[in-house]
């Protein structure tokens, strides 16, 4: 089992190396969102949320990006932070819950300066934890809110 784990994992990994070499020759830089959901009531459904000091709406993971993406990382989060997101705009913040993770330091390893990498990191406050129960209109308001990056995204990757 554990070879076959392994085996899965530098697989995907190999591909994910072909099809970023494969785009970056066609497009010159690239840029990813990797999206992640994390839990901030884990103290049970009666319990109280964790601390929202601690646990912003929105954590961009960015240890592992060469410097060279800082304007394209601040582009991204001004834009998630100005979206009329229902109930108020939503609380953006880098590096506080994760810093990115294996992917990101993968990715900013292999990629430095071809690939930036948006490790992105939704609190699940568009769900409830516990019963799986969905709020479809934060869920699709989520989908607007990253769709809403994509110009500044873009006009920061062509400013490079």
């Amino acid at each position: 089992m554990l070879a076959r784990s392994r085996s899965i994992r530098t697989r995907f990994y190999e591909t994910i190396e072909e099809l970023l070499t494969r785009k970056l020759a066609e497009h010159g830089r690239l840029v990813i969102y990797e999206l992640h959901t994390y839990n901030h009531h884990r103290g049970g459904p009666d319990a109280p949320f964790d601390n929202p000091l601690l646990n912003p709406q929105v954590n961009l993971g960015t240890a592992y990006n060469d410097h060279k993406w800082r304007p394209m990382l601040e582009r991204f989060m001004t834009d998630l932070r100005t979206f009329e997101f229902p109930g108020g705009r939503l609380d953006v913040r880098e590096n506080v819950k994760f810093e990115g993770g294996y992917f990101a330091e993968w990715i900013g390893e292999k990629f430095p300066t071809t690939v930036c990498n948006l490790c992105i990191e939704f609190k699940k406050f568009f769900m409830d934890e516990w019963t799986g129960e969905l709020d479809s209109r934060l869920h699709l308001a989520i989908l607007s809110a990253l769709e809403s990056t994509l110009p500044g995204v873009q006009e920061e990757l062509a400013a490079l």
